[in-house]
């Protein structure tokens, strides 16, 4: 029988294929990465004092998705970068890329990812929970891993979960303001994840599937449990920028934490239509602000509905975090107010309360960094300390160049929102801040690009070059 056996050496050859682009494209040594020149995090002379970096790309063009913080102050990067092949440059995908840097900026290693991975978290024991991996064919499948510190795959399933017909909470809304709760067609229904947070060595997410739910994995990628959050309001014959401000769109992103005591808390946005289909799906009102608001919805450790409460919103239009503690909460959004068809400064809310404090006594505030501020990221930065994180984009029509360059900030606020501190980074043709996290001993971690040149990626492209970074911002 052994003579017959078939021998199938095209996984190997794809892995050994993969493993030679990745190394042409970028080597640790010196010659081969721009990056090699630098071995820790150190302060350049573009940066201010109290922020440290260091280059993460090998040059050319590169982005960095996310930045996933361990307990000990890892950092795992997952990132993209093009290789440089002239004018056939986009003729090919970007390598997918997860890099791990020590608490000092030290490189340590990279691993190869597939396309589709969509969010990743790093729990205490250093394994990381992936989500998406490879193609899926079912939409209502989400692929995920357990991988180990080098990389290496522990364990894998495919998430599916079964909600019965009437616990679907899908509503459609239209202009005039009518709410209908509707079936979606079995082909048209899908699951997303939208937010995971570790918690220890487990995992907390946020899903889009049959309406707003959260749901926890433990360390084997079992389900626990899995919680409905509101319900998926889709705006439908919605045509004109007048319809869908009187219904308070856009009003979009979400918020996920986890507190000191496991329970899991969830930041939606709540127009008037959503408030309506949320009564009608759970038949409770949130307590709190009556009008166009942030929803914060809680949940104990095993699942159990805590409390809903709504947090007065009146201008903004994307929520960017939310960072519960020791029974208090804030909130960060972008307020983008158009005004003559472009947007004025401030564009950065805040909101802050207890959970179980007067709904009087919740605080609700416009901050302002420069013109057309843009945050990506709010966190905590500290004890009672949190940190808006993103950059101006200067009025793009002006003719003046200088005008047009952004630069990076991270504004620091108190629990009133007044501000701490302010950190800008200016460089080159731009700068533009990626993404945020907490880290150790309450500084962020965040990463960052620098805008270079043109690209040579044939005739008519507007890309450009680029270096991406990652830095640390020091407390004052």
């Amino acid at each position: 029988m052994s003579r017959n056996r078939r021998v199938n050496s095209r996984p190997a050859f794809l892995a050994l294929a993969v493993l030679l682009s990745l190394l042409g494209a970028c080597s640790d040594s010196e010659e081969a990465c721009r990056r090699g020149g630098v071995g820790t995090y150190s302060q350049p002379a573009f940066l201010v004092p109290n922020i440290e970096g260091r280059r993460v790309d090998c040059g050319f063009q590169s982005n960095v998705s996310d930045v996933a913080m361990g307990e000990n102050g890892f950092a795992w990067i997952r990132r993209s970068e093009y290789v440089d092949r002239g004018e056939d440059t986009f003729f090919f995908p970007p390598n997918k890329l997860l890099s791990r840097l020590d608490p000092m900026g030290t490189w340590l290693e990279e691993v190869p990812l597939p396309d589709f991975v969509t969010h990743h978290v790093v729990h205490p024991s250093g394994e990381v929970t992936v989500f998406g991996w490879e193609k899926e064919v079912d939409p209502l499948a989400i692929q995920v891993r357990r991988l180990g510190p080098d990389g290496s795959v522990i364990k894998s399933r495919r998430f599916t979960h079964d909600i019965p017909l009437e616990a679907r909470l899908d509503f459609i809304a239209q202009p005039g303001g009518a709410v209908t709760r509707v079936r979606t067609p079995e082909s048209e229904r899908f699951a997303a994840i939208m937010l995971a947070r570790a918690d220890g060595e487990e995992v907390v997410f946020l899903a889009a599937l049959d309406g707003m739910r959260v749901g926890r994995l433990d360390a084997n990628l079992d389900t626990l449990w899995l919680s409905p959050v509101a319900p998926s309001v889709a705006l439908k014959d919605f045509s004109t920028w007048e319809q869908m401000a009187a219904v308070g769109a856009p009003w979009v992103g979400w918020g996920l934490d986890v507190d000191e005591q496991h329970q899991v808390h969830v930041a939606t946005p709540l127009m008037d239509v959503q408030r309506r289909a949320y009564v009608e799906s759970f038949e409770r009102e949130p307590t709190g602000a009556t009008g166009r608001s942030f929803l914060l919805s809680s949940f104990s450790s095993t699942g159990a509905f805590v409390s809903a409460r709504a947090v007065s919103a009146p201008k903004p239009q994307e929520i960017v975090g939310l960072v519960v503690r020791a029974g208090a909460f804030a909130l960060g959004a972008s307020e983008r107010a158009l005004v003559g068809g472009r947007a004025v400064s401030p564009d950065l809310y805040f909101a802050s309360g207890r959970l179980e404090g007067p709904v009087g006594d919740d605080l609700v505030r416009a901050l302002d960094v420069d013109r057309d501020d843009v945050p990506v990221s709010f966190v905590a930065c500290g004890w009672e300390r949190y940190c808006f994180a993103g950059d101006t984009g200067f009025e793009q029509g002006s003719a003046d160049l200088e005008q047009r360059k952004s630069k990076g900030f991270l504004l620091e606020v108190d629990p009133l929102g007044q501000q701490l501190s302010l950190s800008q980074i200016q460089y080159g043709e731009g700068v533009h801040v990626l993404v945020a996290r907490e880290g150790r001993l309450g500084n962020p971690v965040f990463a960052f690009s620098l805008d270079g040149t043109q690209t040579t990626g044939g005739p008519g492209s507007r890309a450009k070059s680029n270096q991406t970074w990652v830095g640390i911002l020091y407390q004052r």
